[in-house]
């Protein structure tokens, strides 16, 4: 499956956006990391691309899903989806509309994220239906193992790319409501696994 360049390189910025936003949230800034680990942005984005190359292929997969198995979110997913965002964001459901309304494709790339989750559990309940229906003698090591290899997978993994919303949520709610804690070398270890989970 060939992916365009400019789509890989989209989705490498957006993996790293999200990095220096979760450490930004412990107290440290991006800046202060890339000092205290000698990184680059360059280094960091090449670092990133195996795994943005998985995540874009599995979501080109998914969308297929979608689309053949006609596959649409609710208005109720949409709301909830919304409250999950207030808590995460620490916000009130009624700011995030607000902020999402200055983006007039906001909703519509949040319910097509959502339709990518149903998917997964499309194929999720679909795998378990199919395993039900096998005679038990059939379910050999193999199986198993090839059941293993499934759900390790990226196609079947909830971290799935969304696509990039082009809006700034106000700066305090990427940020914890607690003080920042004197950096030491544990914090560097810290994200430095950190860093190293998003890339596998």
């Amino acid at each position: 499956m060939e992916i365009p360049e400019a789509m890989l390189e989209t989705q490498q910025r957006q993996m790293l956006d999200e990095f220096a936003q979760r450490i930004t949230s412990q107290g440290l800034s991006f800046d202060q990391y890339m000092q205290f680990t000698g990184a680059t942005k360059d280094a960091l984005l090449e670092q990133v691309k195996p795994n943005a190359l998985r995540k874009i292929q599995a979501r080109l997969v998914l969308e297929a899903v979608v689309k053949a198995e006609n596959i649409k979110a609710s208005d109720e997913d949409y709301q909830k989806e919304l409250e999950t965002m207030a808590e995460v964001y620490q916000m009130t459901v009624d700011e995030i509309k607000e902020t999402l309304s200055k983006n007039d494709k906001a909703k519509e790339q949040i319910m097509e994220d959502l339709a990518i989750n149903k998917a997964v559990e499309f194929i999720v309940d679909n795998a378990k239906a199919e395993a039900k229906r096998l005679p038990r003698r059939q379910l050999t090591r193999k199986n198993q193992q090839t059941k293993q290899r499934l759900r390790r997978s990226p196609l079947l993994r909830r971290q799935l790319p969304r696509k990039q919303l082009m809006i700034k949520l106000p700066r305090r709610s990427l940020q914890l409501r607690r003080q920042p804690r004197k950096q030491n070398n544990s914090n560097e270890r810290r994200y430095n696994n950190e860093l190293s989970t998003l890339c596998h």
